[in-house]
């Protein structure tokens, strides 16, 4: 009985996956505010991502095993992302973690591309799932320049200091990746400058190819009765 409620459990999150992982991320961003500016409670930024992680345990639907396999795999990370909260002066722990956590986002966010191109209807959680892509366009953006900046300190510079701040990082990943660009925060070293590049190219090209697909789709669906006798 109790593993036929966590397999409904498990079916409903999955059937419900990208409004769930959405709003982990919208949990993520809003969060530090709610507890600073209520409760005065400060919360690393990896503890706060681990809730991102965990959210996306449900974004590909796998085998039984496979799903055993990958919880077994997120608490890893989980777990890596605590540990790495308290030490983040150790440069080769956050090297490990962030090379860890785009390997897996990368696989995360393929199963994700595949599974919208798949669909053949365009229906509100399809949305859900393109924006939440674009998001993670960002996310693995962040990682790749987090873990540049730790194997090169000073390839992102804040004014005249390095950007060590895993904060200013994920900020600099998401303006990048929406051609922004305030300018208070600059690549310096080559690796950096090139996967800034990388980073725009694609979060523009994700917009005008990808959504573009998107709106194909959903213009091709049939009209249904209802619409055609509005119109």
């Amino acid at each position: 009985m109790p593993n036929r409620k966590l397999g409904i459990v498990r079916e409903w999150m999955f059937e419900h996956r990208y409004p769930v992982f959405l709003g982990s991320l919208m949990l993520f961003f809003i969060l530090p505010d709610i507890l600073g500016v209520l409760f005065n409670v400060e919360v690393s930024f990896m503890t706060l991502f681990s809730i991102v992680v965990l959210a996306s345990v449900f974004l590909v639907h796998i085998s039984e095993r496979g799903f055993v396999l990958q919880i077994g795999l997120v608490f890893f990370l989980v777990i890596l992302e605590l540990i790495t909260s308290r030490m983040q002066n150790n440069r080769h722990v956050n090297l490990i973690l962030f090379l860890l956590l785009g390997i897996y986002f990368l696989a995360i966010t393929v199963f994700l591309f595949k599974d919208l191109f798949n669909r053949k209807t365009v229906t509100w959680q399809v949305i859900v799932g393109a924006f939440t892509g674009y998001f993670l366009i960002g996310v693995l953006g962040f990682f790749l320049l987090s873990f540049i900046e730790f194997a090169d300190p000073g390839s992102l510079s804040v004014g005249i200091e390095s950007a060590r701040d895993v904060r200013d990082i994920f900020y600099f990943a998401f303006i990048t990746m929406t051609t922004i660009g305030y300018g208070d925060i600059a690549p310096v070293s080559d690796s950096a400058r090139s996967s800034v590049i990388l980073i725009g190219l694609v979060g523009q090209f994700y917009l005008a190819i990808v959504m573009a697909i998107m709106v194909g789709k959903f213009l091709s669906q049939p009209i249904s009765s209802n619409d055609s006798d509005i119109n």
